[in-house]
């Protein structure tokens, strides 16, 4: 992801989190998944703390761990399990700004996530948003594992 100003907290994880995906994807099979294998050692690799107790959280702990902070951060007027409509466009537009440009069709993404008869989106509606935001960032060549 290639933007003329900073990343935010929030962009900068998603893009640890897509770079270590294509890291480990795609060496035995399709390139956009993970076999088996795969995803035992990107778990092992940058996963320790559910596998066993490790001393520093990874690359990809920490970025999940901005992905639940920020959500937190936001969720203040129905709780902290959900996020309004309202709460969600001031996470995307001001936490995601080179991710999902105004012209995104956010009115559209917020319309279609969750349950319609409930104007609250809990943590999973968010997660799929963050998917789709992270399907955005463009990889020009992933850095070779070591």
């Amino acid at each position: 992801l290639m933007a003329a100003e900073p990343l935010t907290e929030l962009e900068a994880a998603i893009e640890t989190v897509v770079t270590t995906f294509f890291t480990f994807a795609g060496r035995e099979g399709r390139k956009g998944s993970l076999s088996i294998n795969e995803f035992k050692e990107l778990a092992t690799q940058q996963l320790p703390h559910l596998l066993k107790d490790a001393q520093e959280f990874s690359d990809v702990e920490r970025a999940i761990e901005t992905l639940i902070k920020n959500f937190h951060q936001y969720s203040v007027e129905g709780g902290k399990e959900t996020l309004t409509s309202s709460e969600l466009r001031d996470l995307v537009t001001q936490q995601l700004p080179h991710l999902m440009p105004s012209n995104c069709g956010l009115e559209e993404k917020i319309a279609n996530l969750g349950n319609c008869n409930d104007s609250k989106l809990e943590f999973g509606s968010f997660w799929e948003l963050i998917g789709e935001a992270a399907k955005s960032v463009k990889l020009e060549s992933p850095a070779p594992r070591s």
